[in-house]
């Protein structure tokens, strides 16, 4: 899907959009049958015409198992 917009001067701004999708993995630390500690971390590019943007996202909490 393409959009285009008229700037403030006539000029024409165009985004793109796309999918992407992330790669990733997690860590699981087991502190007793029923708590656990999880670190995550993923890497996701993005495309945007001809430049790549590089993402990466980190995230550690608490689990509980009922």
């Amino acid at each position: 899907m393409v959009k285009e917009s008229s700037g403030s001067y006539g000029l024409a701004n165009l985004s793109k959009q796309s999918f992407t999708g992330a790669v990733g993995g997690e860590l699981e630390y087991h502190i007793n049958p029923t708590f656990k500690i999880r670190l995550q971390a993923d890497y996701t590019p993005t495309y945007f015409f001809n430049a790549t943007q590089n993402n990466f996202r980190i995230c550690a909490g608490p689990s509980i198992n009922f």
